[in-house]
């Protein structure tokens, strides 16, 4: 193995080498990687995801008649909302309000954090049939 940012060699009989396929494809490999190998790192898309956590004083989604648990998948902005069934131990409600990727995750990343905050209570109101204040004050 020849480092060519530094000035030294390390002999060894393998490497192990965990970088990304883009990045990979720019390594000289002695023995050359084969034909299904490179295509293989060629084919690899990436693509922005996004996740926006909310902290409440409480998890109201725990409360009430119906407590809430799990995931929910919406065609609002929001995407996927994740809802942990078990409060955590200062009792703060943490929720994964949203949790997009590629189109989805490239317009909330183009927003602000203001923006995003009234776009998620907005969504999690429509969604619990609630008021956005009762949410705001949970």
């Amino acid at each position: 193995m020849h480092c060519y940012d530094i000035s030294s060699a390390h002999a060894a009989d393998h490497a192990v080498v965990t970088t990304t396929a883009p990045v990979a494809l720019g390594i000289e490999f002695e023995p050359m990687l084969s034909r299904n190998k490179s295509s293989a790192l060629r084919a690899v898309h990436y693509m922005a995801s996004s996740k926006v956590i909310m902290i409440f004083h409480s998890p109201w989604w725990l409360t009430g008649d119906q407590p809430m648990g799990g995931v929910i998948i919406s065609d609002l902005p929001l995407k996927t909302i994740y809802y942990p069934t078990e409060p955590n131990k200062n009792g703060y409600g943490i929720l994964l309000a949203s949790y997009t990727w590629g189109g989805d995750s490239n317009r909330l990343l183009g927003l602000d954090q203001e923006e995003i905050f009234e776009e998620m209570m907005e969504g999690l109101a429509l969604i619990h049939g609630t008021v956005n204040n009762l949410l705001r004050n949970s």
